[in-house]
């Protein structure tokens, strides 16, 4: 894919796209997120590009504005995918993981546990973290354990990533065939949810199988939601 500055905006109210005013510095596969209103891209451009390796588009004044440099950790690392939290941009990568501060314009890297891959589904954050899938309570502020899906954790041996597809639970990893190929298949489980009597949220297994045969040499970066 051909990097490019081009933005384009669709309005439900007419159902077209309109282009947008043009990004900074042209971008592939770049990684987006929406806080307060305006627009926050980052990546899909070259490491070195420092003053513009992050930038946010303001719908009001319809301009762009770089934000300050990241750091080099950041700039070379693999982005898996950032989120807004409690007013702040958090960005997952395979070093680290970094948080930009809105109100001091400056970049620090996040302690917290940001979990390995994230989702939200009708109004619960879901993460993918150590081997095991959690949602977040918002009345106890704690995460806990999804309940039913511990035969899923037989199945792969690499880290998965997650998604939210037409409100249920959508997960991806990858399996090498045998050492012998140069290819590995990736595996998708769709996975219901629904909250027991008990509180806790259970998940129910719908269906899993390979989907795909791809190189040896690809990586699985992250999972984009479909709303249906």
């Amino acid at each position: 894919m051909t990097p490019s500055t081009d933005v384009w905006v669709y309005d439900k109210l007419i159902g077209k796209q309109r282009k947008a005013p043009s990004m900074m510095v042209a971008r592939t596969n770049a990684f987006t997120c929406v806080l307060d209103g305006k627009l926050y891209v980052m990546g899909g451009c070259e490491a070195d590009e420092s003053t513009h390796w992050a930038e946010v588009f303001d719908p009001k004044t319809q301009t762009w504005e770089a934000l300050p440099d990241p750091g080099v950790e950041l700039r070379y690392s693999s982005v898996k995918n950032i989120q807004t939290k409690q007013g702040k941009v958090y960005v997952r990568s395979n070093k680290k993981n970094f948080v930009y501060l809105i109100k001091e314009c400056m970049w620090e890297v996040a302690e917290e546990n940001l979990g390995e891959s994230t989702c939200e589904i009708e109004n619960v954050c879901y993460c993918y973290s150590n081997k095991r899938y959690w949602w977040y309570d918002a009345k106890c502020e704690e995460w806990r354990l999804v309940k039913g899906v511990s035969g899923l954790y037989e199945y792969y041996k690499t880290d998965s990533e997650i998604g939210n597809y037409g409100g249920k639970l959508v997960v991806f990893w990858d399996r090498a065939v045998s050492r012998l190929t140069a290819t590995k298949e990736i595996w998708c489980a769709m996975i219901s949810l629904e909250k027991g009597h008990d509180g806790e949220i259970w998940g129910h297994i719908e269906w899993l199988d390979a989907v795909l045969i791809a190189p040896r040499s690809y990586a699985l970066s992250h999972c984009m939601d479909f709303l249906q």
